[in-house]
């Protein structure tokens, strides 16, 4: 039976003017995965998405030769969360307005997750498709095509870097929830978080372990645990 892990990309560089990268404490997490990898002896075919934070963690908990053998799908790349909130709030529609916005505010973290889950509440609810560069069933649809691609692979354990929204959509799939529900597991995703599906059979996918950091509870007093 197929195993496909799901590895959520360390901490990017939240509210800086280039959000699609690793922060420093984001290399340390994807290090101490690394070697929690090595030490548990976990390994498989390798898949990440083309984004720079999702290379950036493979690069950083992979020796070179197993990163140089991963296998890039775009298909795994996270929603356009600028074009989402652009729609919403269209005086937000750039990365540099959002980020002197957040820099005004008191809570940037609250007041951004505040602002995230409205907009992408009617993302995820509006029928005027046309107004996002990317649907919500057009991001279901390319996320359902990387994950019937690495399905097809035949190693028994494929082991995935992308990002919430993606892994949140698949175990929302798994677990049979109403689309709604995706928003509620993708906030409590922890940066380089390990969850298991396991595909059945019939081809549906069975969750067996969510959002686990094993290699981050090895540092409690490193404070390593985030959310973005």
């Amino acid at each position: 039976m197929t195993e496909i892990i799901l590895i959520r990309h360390a901490q990017a560089s939240f509210a800086s003017e280039e959000y699609d990268q690793l922060s420093g404490l984001g290399h340390q997490q994807a290090q101490a995965l690394g070697r929690w990898l090595q030490q548990t002896d976990v390994d498989g075919c390798w898949w990440h998405g083309s984004m720079l934070r999702h290379r950036q963690t493979l690069t950083a908990c992979l020796p070179e030769n197993r990163t140089a053998a991963a296998n890039e799908l775009s298909g795994l790349n996270e929603f356009d969360h600028e074009d989402i909130i652009r729609v919403h709030q269209p005086d937000l529609a750039d990365h540099a307005r959002l980020s002197h916005w957040l820099r005004q505010q008191k809570e940037p973290g609250r007041a951004f997750q505040k602002l995230f889950v409205a907009a992408c509440e009617k993302w995820i609810t509006l029928h005027d498709h046309a107004s996002y560069r990317e649907s919500f069933a057009m991001f279901q649809s390319r996320v359902q095509t990387a994950i019937d691609t690495i399905k097809q692979h035949p190693a028994e354990r494929q082991i995935m870097v992308s990002s919430g929204g993606v892994i949140s959509l698949l175990i929302q799939q798994a677990l049979g929830l109403d689309t709604s529900r995706m928003l509620s597991l993708n906030w409590v995703l922890w940066n380089t978080s390990i969850s298991r599906l396991r595909v059945r059979s019939n081809g549906h996918l069975q969750l067996v372990e969510f959002n686990s950091i094993p290699h981050l509870d090895q540092y409690p007093e490193r404070n390593w645990k985030t959310y973005r």
